[in-house]
């Protein structure tokens, strides 16, 4: 699946349509986002075949009310959902491991190290 330019209605769907969801909420004008952004479209691009995983970039500028309604206080920021409810937030550009992580624990549970997911993930 690629990178989803989503509005409300567009990310409850997909929440409720996947099983891993990234709900990324960017700002054209943001340093940082200008940093997130080739992440989160190299994750979507590559994840493009599996439905079950869905990138959906929400811009906070046009969505301002959905970004309030969700507790988007911090853009860069991203929501991870799992089956459809919300697991974790990241805030800030972080690299795409940590973002691989997600989906492979999500995927695959009975895999999960949780002290290997720690050193590995990169998350700063």
């Amino acid at each position: 699946m690629h990178l989803l330019h989503v509005n409300g209605d567009e990310l409850n769907t997909a929440i409720s349509t996947g099983s891993v969801v990234f709900a990324y909420f960017w700002t054209d004008w943001h340093d940082a986002c200008s940093e997130l952004t080739p992440v989160m479209q190299e994750l979507s691009q590559k994840h493009k075949d599996n439905e079950q995983i869905k990138v959906c970039a929400i811009n906070a500028d046009e969505n301002g009310f959905l970004a309030l309604d969700l507790g988007m206080y911090v853009i860069p920021s991203v929501i991870i959902y799992h089956n459809g409810e919300e697991v974790d937030r990241i805030a800030g550009p972080q690299p795409i491991a940590l973002y691989e992580q997600f989906i492979q624990t999500s995927l695959n549970p009975q895999d999960l190290n949780p002290y290997e997911l720690i050193q590995s993930s990169g998350y700063q």
